[in-house]
């Protein structure tokens, strides 16, 4: 949200599509970190996660099933309906972003002390991970020929961590992780870097290579 609105602020077009591109990249970056964390176990020795529990927790979480249902009821809505939702959309949206921005700021200044629990290289992988993958993001909107707006939406999509639909999947599928580590360093360390640094440096370099 905060990316598209410094498209806006600055008058550059982007496609739609992107917020599917979200909603689809949700399930496989739940699965990935599931599996992840069954290999670590199995190396330990302790039980196995469930199949049918990753599976389940990757194709049927609340969040990632209200973003897909939500894109399909777009689909579905005439140019009339569209209309009537306009305000929510365009005129009403800084407004709400600034409380979520807000709301996200306090979460995680609750947080901030826990970030101790994850040592420093948790800390290190939260700010060098987002450039990482930022920087793939890039590379693969340049040869894929994106438009400007969609590479630099691609590229923030790529380095951002998720606040909302992973931290309810692992607290149901893996209740031994410490959540003050994940959602500590995704709202604690990798949300503010984005904001202030990543952000500006992914439209900087998008801007330079577009034009």
């Amino acid at each position: 949200m905060t990316a598209a609105s410094y498209l806006d602020a600055r008058q550059i077009p982007f496609g739609g599509y992107m917020v599917a591109a979200l909603a689809l990249m949700e399930s496989p970056a739940i699965l990935t970190g599931l599996v992840l964390a069954r290999w670590n176990d199995t190396k330990a020795g302790k039980n196995r996660l469930s199949w049918a529990s990753v599976l389940h927790e990757c194709l049927a979480n609340k969040s990632v099933l209200i973003l897909i249902c939500s894109l399909l009821a777009g689909m579905v809505t005439p140019a009339s309906g569209a209309k009537a939702l306009q305000p929510f959309v365009s005129q009403l949206f800084p407004g709400m972003l600034c409380f979520f921005l807000l709301d996200l700021g306090l979460v995680a200044a609750r947080r901030i002390a826990d970030l101790r629990a994850g040592g420093i290289f948790s800390v290190a992988f939260a700010l060098a991970f987002p450039i990482i993958s930022g920087g793939c993001a890039l590379l693969i909107a340049y040869f894929c020929g994106f438009k400007e707006g969609d590479a630099f939406l691609f590229a923030i999509l790529c380095a951002s961590g998720s606040y909302i639909a992973v931290p309810a999947a692992f607290r149901a599928a893996l209740p031994a992780a410490n959540p003050s580590v994940y959602v500590g360093l995704a709202l604690g360390v990798t949300f503010p870097f984005n904001l202030l640094i990543g952000i500006p440096l992914a439209y900087t370099i998008v801007h330079s290579a577009w034009h």
